[in-house]
């Protein structure tokens, strides 16, 4: 007799249902230090299928704190590597990995068939975008952020709140604080995934679910549960307007949580990473893999996808990124 999920099944007397969760299909959109714990619980937990959404690779600066990755997965693309993790921990669910941004374009296809979705981006435009696309298709999504020791998560579902009621505008870049400039403690990632995984169980059984924006700064030991109202003004959840999923708001540039890095999405024709890797050796350092090259100048560096995506590190801005990939791979 398989007793692999006899602990959990033992608590069905709160309501945790292992026969809905079983069936259940659940979208994680980044795999960074949220996203790959969120997605170790869930297969361990035994989700049926598991659906990774990563744009980007793995740094050295990711492993204190991304519990999926080791030093030999340095430069290669997250949701491949967790994919495979995932699989050692267990070989019976589904696991597919999309190596790609999650854009206005893409969205709604990445999104078809879930049953909910998981929060582990780096920034709010993306978390915007994932509120426009769940609420328009009426999926369940749970918001989560982390930075220094500070974190936070809350649930979102149809006919409820949505993101816009809490945040109703973009912030500024220079507003916003990100993990690079002001740190990250690496306790703080495990809360805040096993919160948004929790929430996901009530979801998915059919429980009551919290209602409150749940905060914690782990290091001052404080944790608070704030009310959050529908707002019936809310141009997405009241007004049904789509603006970051129609594409009508958002970059075409992408700050990334990175040492100074820009993800440029203009799409490159890339046909043959081997031999632009050939080109591109005379003039700097080359690595590449199946799914990627990464080209180093100095302190600069182009990483492109197959796919034709880039993400350019150590500039300063939209302006020198787009030059030095224009300089060194075209337009």
């Amino acid at each position: 007799m398989d007793n692999r999920y006899d602990r959990q099944e033992k608590l069905k007397d709160m309501g945790f249902d292992q026969s809905k969760i079983s069936k259940s299909h659940v979208i994680i959109i980044g795999i960074g230090a949220l996203g790959s714990k969120s997605a170790e619980l869930l297969a361990r937990a035994g989700i049926k299928k598991i659906t990774l959404v990563d744009r980007d690779f793995t740094e050295l600066s990711n492993i204190n704190k991304q519990s999926m990755y080791i030093e030999k997965d340095v430069g290669l693309p997250k949701a491949i590597v967790a994919k495979k993790e995932i699989k050692l921990i267990n070989s019976k669910i589904k696991i597919d990995a999309v190596v790609d941004d999650f854009n206005y374009k893409n969205a709604e296809k990445i999104v078809k068939n879930a049953d909910l979705v998981i929060d582990g981006s780096d920034n709010l435009e993306t978390r915007f975008l994932i509120n426009d696309v769940c609420v328009k298709n009426k999926i369940p999504w749970i918001y989560g952020a982390i930075i220094r020791t500070d974190g936070a998560s809350f649930n979102i579902v149809p006919n409820g709140f949505c993101l816009r009621c809490v945040f109703r505008k973009t912030p500024e870049i220079k507003d916003l604080e990100i993990c690079e400039n002001v740190g990250l403690l690496n306790s703080l990632p495990s809360i805040i995934a096993s919160k948004q995984v929790t929430e996901a169980f009530k979801i998915l059984s059919g429980c009551s679910y919290s209602k409150k924006y749940f905060r914690i700064n782990i290091w001052n030991d404080v944790f608070e549960l704030l009310n959050i109202k529908k707002d019936p003004k809310c141009e997405v959840c009241s007004q049904k307007k789509f603006n970051f999923l129609n594409g009508e708001i958002g970059s075409k540039m992408t700050k990334m949580c990175g040492q100074n890095s820009f993800q440029i999405d203009t799409k490159i024709e890339v046909r043959n990473l081997k031999k632009i890797s050939e080109k591109l050796k005379k003039m700097g350092n080359i690595s590449y893999n199946k799914y990627l090259i990464h080209f180093r100048i100095g302190n600069k560096q182009i990483s492109l996808y197959k796919n034709g995506r880039s993400i350019i590190s150590g500039v300063k801005n939209e302006g020198e990124a787009k030059s030095l990939l224009a300089k060194y791979i075209g337009n």
